[in-house]
């Protein structure tokens, strides 16, 4: 029986990439044959996926995160088809990529890594090229290359794009299909901050439709906390957890900074109260509590009692890349 809430779903999956003999491998072994002998019968290199798996609800906006070696492109490319895994399945909208790819193609657009294109084509014939496969006419690929803002340079080689141009040239290619999963493998790697800023733009403008589901794997986490609703995170090839950013984000302690016109008598006042772990005055002369989650009503409401001018009461809320730093660092990222 279909299930239509799931977009992803990856069932244990393991991969390890074995050594392979080669030329290199070979003058390795005149050169240095005790090296080549210990990588071809010593310890083997360890795997990259562990068992790893995780489920994407359809329409979610889905940042996938790990740091590097962690496993997210071996990942993709296995849910791409590109790369096999040793164990395990993946799923795309209920069918096993294994199989069935050629209609699970149809759904998705996808750029992995560096956009790889022709070099002596022009941005034009290379979505062509792609178009002529999947049966796409010209005015689709007009479309498209205006909604990426290419449309003037559509002519030039691909060779004379800037790194930018070719980002928002991938992309294009993965909008042709009109897909229901747009998958893509840190789009913004290797741009400057302009660059980073306009393909953020052209997803949150292309991506954005309420019926489609992005796989989105980023370092740059701020950016995913901008464009998500719903994170994945790995490390050393397992899933650590999964959910959306607001449930992640929600810490089992909040902050609250309060600014009064008497910050020291506040500070007495709120000291012995239970639910508060801890309370202190910072360089701007504000209060800074430390308690439970759901406590601030009651810390406004003793302080106003006690005839204290409450001037501001904020909630500071936790970022994720301090939530991602604690995850993968095996501390309570909730603390």
């Amino acid at each position: 029986m279909e299930n239509n809430n799931i977009a992803i779903r990856v069932e244990s999956l393991f991969k390890t990439y074995k050594i392979k003999f080669s030329i290199t491998n070979a003058w390795s072994l005149v050169k240095i044959p005790y090296f080549f002998l210990k990588s071809l019968f010593g310890k083997k290199p360890p795997p990259t996926l562990k068992g790893l798996s995780f489920n994407v609800p359809t329409g979610a906006k889905c940042g996938f995160l790990g740091k590097n070696g962690s496993g997210k492109t071996t990942t993709i490319k296995a849910l791409l088809n590109t790369h096999y895994p040793d164990k395990g399945d993946s799923f795309i909208f209920d069918k096993n990529v294994r199989g069935n790819y050629d209609s699970i193609l149809k759904k998705v657009g996808s750029l992995v890594e560096k956009p790889n294109f022709y070099d002596y084509m022009t941005g034009f014939e290379n979505l062509r090229v792609i178009s002529i496969i999947r049966n796409i006419g010209n005015d689709k690929i007009h479309d498209v290359l205006k909604k990426v803002e290419l449309f003037d340079d559509k002519d030039k080689s691909f060779s004379n794009y800037s790194t930018g141009m070719k980002q928002r040239l991938g992309i294009a290619a993965s909008l042709l299909v009109d897909p229901e999963l747009f998958m893509l493998d840190e789009p913004t790697s290797g741009l400057d901050p302009k660059g980073q800023a306009e393909v953020r733009q052209l997803i949150q403008k292309d991506y954005d439709h309420k019926d489609s589901t992005l796989f989105l794997s980023s370092h740059i986490l701020h950016e995913v906390e901008k464009l998500c609703d719903y994170v994945v995170i790995i490390d050393d090839g397992k899933e650590i957890t999964s959910g959306t950013v607001d449930e992640l984000l929600m810490e089992d302690l909040e902050t609250i900074i309060i600014t009064t016109n008497n910050p020291e008598k506040s500070l007495e006042i709120l000291k012995d109260m239970d639910k508060i772990k801890n309370i202190e005055i910072n360089n701007q002369k504000q209060v800074v509590v430390k308690a439970v989650n759901g406590t601030s009503p009651r810390i406004s409401t003793k302080l106003v009692m006690a005839d204290i001018e409450l001037i501001e009461m904020s909630l500071k809320k936790q970022s994720l890349e301090a939530f991602f730093l604690k995850a993968t660092e095996n501390e309570d990222p909730k603390q």
